[in-house]
């Protein structure tokens, strides 16, 4: 599960990377007068692929430029400028990774959609409980034998 989050920020932080260029270029070709229609369609197909990673939201700039965002407003792009997240240890347990803005505070609860919402979803919602039940279990087969040890040895 960590393996595969750390993977997804990873790529989610090159392709934010790749459309803060094309909208640089974009920008500075905006002003011939001329849309550079080839840019538009890459980047396009970039943001297409980042929502597949986790659900973005857009906006356009008078310039041809977009800003590009990820779970309740954490930008990723902001005109030429892309802003990288990371990968965290969770507060309470820390063998689980959170996903963390560039200020290092914990998003992975507004990231609900895509590979990586889902991911986190599945941890929550799943693997969370169940490793909870099987802690359970395991407390209340130690409790078990430590009273039937201790029945004996009287």
């Amino acid at each position: 599960m960590n393996t595969r989050i750390t993977s997804d920020v990873q790529q989610i932080n090159s392709v934010s990377t790749q459309i803060a260029q094309l909208n640089q270029q974009i920008a500075n070709g905006s002003g011939v007068g001329q849309a550079p229609n080839a840019l538009l369609d890459q980047r396009d197909q970039l943001v297409s692929g980042l929502s597949q990673v986790a659900g973005v939201t857009t906006t356009s700039n008078s310039d041809g430029s977009i800003n590009v965002f990820v779970g309740n407003g954490q930008p990723l792009v902001l005109d030429s400028t892309s802003y990288a997240l990371a990968t965290a240890p969770n507060q309470f347990n820390a063998s689980q990774l959170e996903v963390a803005n560039s200020n290092g505070n914990p998003i992975s609860s507004s990231i609900t959609s895509g590979d990586l919402g889902g991911l986190l979803a599945a941890r929550t919602q799943a693997i969370d409980p169940a490793l909870n039940q099987l802690g359970q279990i395991a407390t209340a087969v130690a409790q078990s034998a430590n009273t039937q040890q201790a029945s004996g040895s009287t």
